[in-house]
């Protein structure tokens, strides 16, 4: 499914997209919260990291940013809609459907990281404290891709009178009012779940405490508590 991705305002003939804006806020917060934990003690566990971060602080961002938009659409291109592109490759570059693939997203993350090992030799315990900034940041992307996928009506839930056959009208009105329940104009006029929303909270959101927790107190790696 490609999506046709919807503009969120226009100034004078130039539209500014909710996937662009959340791109970019996503990689200028990650930016700010990589440049962060360069001046942290948990960079300085390590001589040669705190050094790393030090000077190539922009260059890890630059790579992961780069890297996670080819990979990201690289991967979409490959695996999910391939003989499409092959006969119309021009649509490689349309911004507008602009589908992705996040498993691809995340091997490209993994690359590029060990891509900045062998540049810069870093040791094996940097990179594994390079891993765990990353990935202690990574749910607020994520989070923002779900706020998204609610602003441009995608990503439906179930029909709720399918799952509460039961359900009195004033509830369901009271849970629509409140976004819970949702109405998909893009596919119908049925109130559903509110998928984009219930996953934004109890996948990243939470997810994103839970391993900033994680990293704050633990000495090294988030997973050494699980």
């Amino acid at each position: 499914l490609k999506l046709y991705i919807l503009a969120a305002f226009q100034i004078f003939w130039i539209k500014f997209y909710w996937y662009w804006i959340f791109y970019f806020i996503s990689f200028i917060v990650g930016y700010m919260y990589l440049s962060l934990l360069a001046k942290t003690h948990k960079a300085k566990e390590s001589k040669s990291l705190f050094d790393f971060m030090q000077k190539w602080v922009d260059d890890l961002i630059f790579f992961l940013v780069l890297w996670v938009l080819l990979g990201w659409r690289i991967g979409y291109i490959l695996f999910y809609d391939f003989v499409y592109y092959i006969h119309n490759p021009i649509k490689i570059f349309y911004v507008r459907e602009w589908g992705m693939s996040f498993v691809w997203w995340t091997i490209w993350v993994i690359l590029c990281i060990f891509y900045l090992q062998r540049k810069y030799r870093l040791k094996k315990d940097d990179i594994l404290r390079v891993f765990d900034m990353v990935i202690s940041f990574l749910p607020f992307g994520l989070m923002l891709g779900r706020l998204w996928n609610f602003l441009n009506k995608e990503l439906y839930g179930k029909i709720v009178t399918d799952v509460f056959p039961s359900i009195s009208i004033n509830t369901m009105s009271f849970l629509h009012s409140m976004n819970i329940f949702y109405v998909y104009p893009n596919i119908d006029n049925i109130i559903r779940f509110n998928s984009n929303l219930y996953e934004w909270f109890l996948e990243w959101f939470l997810l994103l405490v839970i391993l900033q927790i994680l990293f704050w107190k633990s000495k090294f790696r988030p997973w050494a508590l699980w």
